[in-house]
């Protein structure tokens, strides 16, 4: 389950006074059983899904959910975004009513790494939602193009609501030296967020 950059977000977030923070593998992963999807993510969501049910079954549960991932795992959090988060769609009750916003740390999004994948389609609602966002990405990630996403951000074609882009200067893909500033930075907007809701 160690991955220095999840626990670098997983210990600025239990740091404070948030009453639930949970760091978990997706299905096939470590410890974890289950067969992962076959590169679209969708039983992965559905765990993710099953996870935020659980958390909010939970005594005390937190009335809002904020969804940090990183790179596939900000994929599978985006794939959270439902039709309710999106533009111009209704207020029918999706399920997903306690998500209050979703931080993509290095989404793999250029065209190469999407289309491996198979999660342009998380991407999209990720984009489409009328939830806050923020994205955190080094300058030289290695599978998304920053240029190209700084544009997509700046324009918000296609956006549901803005994002908040945080990029970060020599860093790439994998958060070498870097982890724990961009933790505390998207901890940091995560707070303002929540302190104006």
């Amino acid at each position: 389950m160690y991955d220095h950059v999840c626990q670098a977000l997983f210990e600025a977030y239990s740091g404070l006074e948030f009453n639930t923070v949970a760091l978990y593998n997706s299905r096939g992963v470590g410890r974890s059983t289950g067969c992962p999807s076959v590169w679209s993510g969708r039983q992965e969501v559905e765990d993710l899904r099953a996870l935020c049910g659980a958390i909010q079954s939970m005594e005390r549960a937190p009335s809002k959910i904020v969804l940090v991932g990183y790179s596939y795992g900000s994929q599978i959090a985006s794939g959270i975004c439902d039709a309710q988060h999106r533009t111009g769609s209704s207020s029918a009750a999706s399920g997903t009513d306690f998500l209050a916003a979703v931080v993509a740390v290095s989404p793999p999004v250029g065209a190469f790494a999407s289309g491996m994948l198979r999660t342009k389609h998380l991407w999209d609602r990720f984009a489409a939602a009328n939830v806050p966002k923020a994205i955190a990405i080094g300058d030289s990630d290695q599978f998304a193009p920053i240029r190209s996403l700084r544009r997509k951000v700046e324009e918000g074609k296609g956006w549901g609501s803005r994002a908040d882009l945080f990029v970060y200067d020599g860093q790439n893909h994998f958060w070498l030296g870097g982890a724990e500033k961009m933790a505390r930075d998207v901890l940091e907007w995560t707070v303002k967020l929540l302190n104006n809701v």
